[in-house]
């Protein structure tokens, strides 16, 4: 094997495809975000290469090649198969989000945590609402949003209704307040099922798509795309 190579378990959060190879972004156990370059006649002979899929888990041994990697092998551990459009859509936000949130190569385990219990919670639950709980714990872990504890504080909260406010013109009513609460409270735990009315998911989705589009400065491709199907 090449020096440097390691095997991680991982995510896969994108693809991106060009003429002769694709791009792909993983988020590792070991190293954070990392890129790898797959040229599509490789990526053919990988007996495993159904799992490089968004949000497919998988063991990744990887060298490094300049700014980017080589998949040296692939093992699958679990995939979804997406039955709608609607579900891909979500998929490819879910990944999106995390690697626009935090930098490639700095390791947070709490993210990784985080996403592998998304991953288990969509695996019998609807892939949206499990984006729009993973998008606002990005924002906590990234720093844009307080913790959860803390937004039960009324002062805390109240700083932060201002500053949405101020960022994105946005009025966060009483309902749409404890619903950002439980939402950042979530722990993952499916006998503890969050408890939002229809209305609350759909204020907190479009909410999540306005403070990511002024944190990261732009509009994710994702997040277009979800806003043609409405």
């Amino acid at each position: 094997m090449k020096a440097n190579t390691f095997t991680s378990e991982a995510i896969v959060l994108w693809r991106k495809k060009r003429k002769y190879y694709s791009i792909y972004a993983f988020l590792t156990k070991l190293e954070g975000i990392i890129l790898c370059s797959v040229p599509h006649k490789r990526k053919a002979n990988y007996k495993e290469g159904a799992y490089l899929q968004p949000l497919s888990c998988l063991y990744l041994t990887v060298a490094p090649n300049g700014d980017m990697y080589d998949i040296i092998q692939i093992d699958g551990i679990s995939t979804r198969d997406y039955e709608s459009l609607e579900d891909i859509s979500y998929a490819t936000f879910s990944g999106e989000l995390v690697s626009a949130l935090f930098e490639k190569g700095k390791l947070d385990r709490s993210v990784y945590t985080n996403m592998s219990r998304f991953l288990q919670s969509i695996q019998d639950k609807p892939i949206r609402l499990g984006s729009i709980v993973l998008g606002w714990h990005m924002l906590s872990l990234a720093g844009f949003v307080p913790q959860g504890q803390h937004c039960e504080d009324p002062e805390v909260m109240a700083s932060l209704c201002d500053e949405i406010y101020e960022a994105c013109q946005y009025v966060v009513k009483q309902e749409l307040q404890q619903g950002i609460t439980m939402l950042l409270n979530y722990d993952w735990i499916p006998t503890k099922p969050l408890r939002l009315t229809a209305n609350q998911w759909d204020q907190l989705e479009i909410l999540l798509r306005n403070l990511l589009t002024y944190q990261l400065g732009y509009t994710l491709h994702s997040i277009e795309f979800l806003e043609t199907m409405i």
